[in-house]
Formats: structure tokens, sequence, C-alpha cells
């Protein structure tokens, strides 16, 4: 199953439990919810949902623990597909009820859920569940430790504990090369290789990428996560073409083809690769698929990847459209990787739209987000926007260094005619604090309405185009 065959271990697990039939629906459940976990391992989604359902048919007919478990397989691979998942309500209490069990079945089913509660964006949920299930894999000395090292590594990376999702990936690294498990061994390669490709620690990544792709199975589910971070790794170096490269082979087929952007982000990797290539019609098939899953998905992170893709695409009176719906709904997760690199692609186009005051807010908080996780040639390219930025307020006479951020922005929105209450809700702040703002405005720069603030800011741009 975690081999380099897992579709024959999906055909014999399907015609094992068809064989056991209602003698022992117990485990014939069982047998077809790995066989479902084997399908996806092999790219092979349509076959992942319909046997998950088979098993979840027999669940029921057993009732009681075995129906708990046959559910909670049958939700990680709708997330997994993109279907539309279960009442998470009743999912999270038969989790609580299986984490008293203790048993290597219980143990499996309960690393199961922490993919679910990490897919679903319950990131706290999802790290308090697996530290357990780490802690009682480490005492049982059970195969899984490997897999749930890696499942904590990547809910840490998402939520920007870089250094400690690296040291545990490395150690499930070893431990699944000690053992022989090739998708283990893998996806952990995979994992490491995504956090140096964001790095842009080029040599480290790319020998975890030959590691990698020496054990997965072309159309695998691990093959798509190398080609995903191959993708990265050359977004990160500036190389959109060779991105391009890397990315589009998962667009025609494969364990990246149909599943969820949410166990795999390709297609917003592969959009801003064509953007940033000058190919921009090329991306617009790719954008369609990624807008159509997040119709469908749960949480903010794919709606809010969907946003700032098509804010990439979008004509310049529409953009603020997108990137503010995308930070808005970034504003509901925390992913501060993807929230900063919106960020710096909504200065980008401000600043080419000669926005210079709004493009600096986003550019700087994106600049912050990059130094502080350690996303190194993302901070060079914030730091790279934000120069000539830096120069006009220099060279206009610091007006706009007077100002805070925050007041930054609000004074951005009031020049271009935004009332109290739209810049409000642009901001996701009250009204009140709108007033308060401008308040502080007005006697730093001493102007005393609308029209002398705006006069006001449009010189602190004169005569320093860039």
């Amino acid at each position: 199953m975690w081999g380099p065959a897992p579709l024959r271990a999906h055909e014999l697990l399907v015609t094992q439990a068809a064989a056991l039939g209602a003698r022992d629906a117990r485990l014939a459940s069982e047998m077809l919810a790995d066989a479902a976990q084997a399908a996806i391992s092999g790219g092979e989604p349509g076959r992942a949902i319909t046997t998950s359902r088979r098993a979840r048919q027999l669940g029921r007919t057993v009732g009681g623990r075995a129906e708990e478990m046959a559910e909670l397989h049958h939700l990680v691979i709708l997330l997994a597909t993109g279907g539309r998942r279960p009442a998470k309500r009743s999912t999270w209490a038969n989790i609580d009820r299986l984490a008293a069990l203790d048993s290597p079945g219980a143990l499996e089913i309960l690393l199961h859920g922490a993919t679910a509660m990490y897919w679903t964006e319950d990131y706290d949920a999802a790290r308090r569940l697996l530290d357990r299930v780490v802690e009682r894999a480490r005492a049982a000395r059970s195969p899984i430790i490997a897999t749930a090292l890696d499942t904590l590594a990547a809910v840490l990376y998402r939520v920007g504990e870089w250094p400690a999702a690296d040291g545990l990936s490395a150690e499930a690294l070893r431990i699944a090369a000690e053992r022989a498990v090739a998708f283990d061994t893998a996806s952990a390669a995979t994992t490491l290789a995504r956090i140096a490709a964001a790095r842009g620690i080029e040599g480290d990544c790319r020998a975890l990428l030959d590691r990698a792709r020496r054990l997965a199975p072309r159309g695998s589910l691990a093959a798509a996560y190398a080609a995903s971070a191959a993708g990265l790794l050359e977004l990160s170096l500036g190389r959109a073409d060779a991105a391009i490269r890397a990315l589009e082979p998962l667009a025609t087929g494969g364990a990246g083809n149909n599943l969820s952007p949410i166990v795999n982000q390709w297609l917003p990797e592969l959009i801003e690769s064509y953007v940033r290539a000058g190919r921009a019609t090329e991306a617009f098939p790719a954008l369609a698929r990624l807008e159509a899953a997040a119709r469908t998905a749960h949480g903010s992170l794919i709606r809010a990847l969907a946003a700032r893709s098509r804010g990439l695409l979008a004509p310049a009176t529409t953009l603020d459209l997108h990137f503010g719906e995308a930070l808005r709904l970034h504003g509901q997760t925390t992913v501060p990787f993807e929230r900063a690199r919106t960020e710096l692609c909504y200065g980008e186009r401000l600043r080419r739209a000669r926005r210079r005051s709004e493009a600096a807010i986003h550019l700087r908080s994106a600049l912050a987000t990059f130094e502080r996780i350690g996303a190194t040639p993302w901070a060079d390219r914030a730091r790279r926007e934000l120069g000539p930025l830096d120069r006009s307020a220099r060279g206009a006479g610091g007006v706009t260094d007077l100002l805070t951020p925050h007041e930054l922005a609000v004074a951005s929105l009031v020049r271009r005619g935004a009332t109290n209450r739209e810049a409000a809700s642009a901001l996701f702040v009250t009204p009140k604090t709108i007033e308060y703002h401008l308040a502080a405005i007005y006697r730093k720069l001493g102007v005393r309405s609308r029209t002398e603030l705006a006069i006001a800011l449009i010189g602190s741009e004169t005569g320093h185009r860039t």
C-alpha cells in the first residue's frame, strides 16, 4: 500500500473485502477504507471515492466504532478529492471518542482525523491531536510514527513555524528510510524540499526532490508533491518559465489532477508563474479550475488563493476587489507565508498602477512576515519593490513617513473618495476607528479637510515617478 505499487494494494484489498462480505463486515469495511487510501496514493481519486463509500456502507451495518472509523475515513477521502464534507461537529465528536481507545487501529484513525483537521484549517486542533498521536506512536513503536511526524511538520509549515517543521520532517525522513517505507520516505523528502524551496535553498531542495522521485511512481501522490515543491523552488528564485515546466504536467494527469488544492497547492503556483513569465492568457484555464475547487472548499485558504490569482489577472480597475477579498479571507485563517505572498502581489500591482502609498503598506507588511519566517528570496523581492517607494517618500519630504501603516491605509482610501463607512468596511474596522485615525492624520500633516489631505498625498508623489 505504501510501496511503489499502491494500486496493486487497492485491488488486493477490494478483492479480499468482497470475499469476506457479510461474514466479517467490520474487517471488510476496514480493508475497503485502506483500499481507498491506496487509490489516493496511486492517483485514482474516482476509485478512492467509490471504495470509501462502500466502506462506509459496510461500517453502518456493524455500527459502533467500526461505523465511526469508516465515516472518518470517508471524510478524509472527500477532503482529498474536493468533495463536500459531512458536518464537522459530529466528526470531531467521533475523534474525541476514538482518542480514548488504546489500540493500533485507534491510533491510525486519529492520524486520519488530524489530517482532516489540517485540511479543514483547524490547525490548533490538528496540532494538539498530532502531538498525542506522536507521543503514543513513539511509546508503542508504531509504524505510523513517520507519517505522524511528517503530518505535524506540514501543519507547522502552514502556520509559519518553519524551523520546527524542518526538524520534525527530517526525523520522519530518517525513520521512514530506516524502515524502507517508500511512500513515507518520499513524502517526508518532499515536505523538507518545500521548506527549502520557500527559503530558496536550491542545493538541498534539489537533492531532496531527487530522492523523492527515485521512490515515487510516476503519477503518484508523492510525485505530485515533488513537482509542486519543484515549482515553488523555481518561483522563489524568480525563474517563472522553469516553474511552469515543473508544474504544467500536473494539469494533465496523475495524482495532482482532480485532487483538492488543499492537498497540493500547485494551481496557484502555476497561475502566478504564468503571470510572472508574461504568459497571463495561459493562466485562465488553471484559474477556472482553482475557482471551481474554491466554490466547494471548506475553509478560507483556497478561496483566498483563488481571489489572489484572480487579482493577478484582473484589470487595474478591479484589482482592489479581488485582492481585498483575498486579504479578508486570509484574516480568517493562519497561513502567514501565503498571506505575505498575497500582499506582495497586491503591492506589486499597486506600484505599477502608481499608487505608491498603498503599495508601500502591503509591501512592508509582506517583507516583515517573510523576514520573520525565513522566506529569504521572497523578502528580497519585497525589498526590491520597496526600494523606489522609500526613495520617493524621502525625496518628497517624508510626508508618508509621518504616518503609521494603518494611517497610510486610511489616508489612501480617503484620498480616493471613500467615506468613513466604506473605509471601515475595506479595512475591517469600525467607522469610529476611521475617525480616530483621520484625526491623527490631520494633526500630523497639518491639514483640515479631505481635500487638503489629498493634495498633501499627491504632492508627496509628484516628480518621483518610478
